[in-house]
């Protein structure tokens, strides 16, 4: 499968059919995308709902994905692909909402420029949701942040819930069909000549339980659970909050590029894409402030307030309360 290296680099033909529809021949064919008006200045390219493997449906389903094949004609890359089979987390219906489809292995790729004097940074995004709910939409993840600072966004689609983790260990249903997609969809880009420039992937937490970050960590099952539904009146920071200083989510309003809240946007977004640029969120002295490799030693952390303040050992008297708490009064538990 060779259409994202087309689709990011666009070593092939390129045409403009009109002012906002943009086509490029891919491997697979013809892909026509168009170009986007950004409320924040400027435009960029969108291509959607490019399959990055087959429709996991019959004999596939539960199966690891399978690379995509050709269409005929020009594909119409201007509308996303279904979701993911999935409960909506966030309709309020005791019941849950069902939405989706099987067919959902779809990716979309976002662009500044398609034809740029150097090669742009790629961002990888895979979606959380606990494995039960998300996708790559706009709804949560859209460009409009992130492309100004001249990098490509990818997000994508993966298997959820029993079709995507269902495991009984058999040849028809042999598991953790989900994270395959993830990794296809990984590697259709990495193994992509993107001009030798730098790969940076990320995504959330069900990135980092993929691959296995935390292994060797003591983890807490069966204390607590839905403890998230328990809300206060107070305001705090929340899960994901950090999420729309990076997305534009379409279910959220524009933000005042006067305001703080967008100040802050830049910050971040230049921070996270700094990082994919160069491998480092700080490689210069533009925002006044030094963001460190962390070390187990110095614990180096960097305060996204107000003003942008670098440190050591956050919290350190709260953790050593608790440490010396547990160390003299805790009944060790195995």
């Amino acid at each position: 499968m060779m259409f994202l290296r087309s689709v990011i680099s666009l070593c092939l033909a390129l045409s403009v059919t009109s002012s906002t529809v943009v086509q490029v021949r891919v491997n697979e064919g013809i892909l026509e995308g168009e170009l986007v008006d950004n409320e924040y200045g400027g435009t960029y390219f969108s291509f959607l709902g490019i399959p990055y493997a087959q429709p996991p449906v019959g004999d596939l389903r539960f199966k690891a994905p399978q690379p995509s094949t050709p269409w005929e004609g020009v594909r119409n890359a201007k509308e996303f692909g279904s979701k993911c089979t999935q409960y909506e987390l966030f309709v309020d219906d005791d019941k849950g909402t069902r939405s989706g489809d099987e067919d959902c292995l779809y990716l979309n790729v976002y662009t500044p420029d398609v034809q740029p004097d150097k090669p742009l940074p790629v961002m990888f995004w895979i979606h959380g949701g606990g494995f039960v709910s998300g996708s790559g939409q706009d709804d949560e993840y859209g460009p409009k942040l992130l492309v100004r600072k001249d990098v490509i966004l990818v997000t994508i689609n993966y298997r959820l819930e029993v079709l995507g983790f269902l495991c009984l260990d058999t040849e028809e249903v042999p598991g953790n069909a989900g994270l395959k997609d993830q990794v296809l969809a990984l590697n259709v880009a990495d193994e992509k000549d993107f001009g030798n420039n730098e790969r940076f992937f990320y995504g959330d937490m069900v990135d980092a339980v993929a691959n296995n970050v935390h292994e060797g960590v003591d983890i807490m099952i069966g204390y607590t659970a839905d403890e998230g539904h328990l809300v206060g009146d107070r305001p705090v920071v929340a899960h994901a909050d950090d999420l729309l200083y990076l997305f534009s989510a379409r279910y959220q309003p524009i933000i005042d590029m006067n305001s703080v809240e967008f100040k802050h946007v830049e910050i971040v977004t230049k921070l996270w894409t700094d990082f994919a640029r160069y491998g480092n969120p700080t490689p210069d002295d533009s925002l006044d402030a030094k963001w460190s490799p962390y070390t187990l030693e110095r614990q180096e952390y960097l305060d996204l307030g107000n003003e942008l303040k670098s440190g050591n050992a956050p919290d350190e008297e709260e953790i050593n309360f608790w440490e010396n708490l547990l160390t003299s009064f805790g009944q060790k538990l195995y």
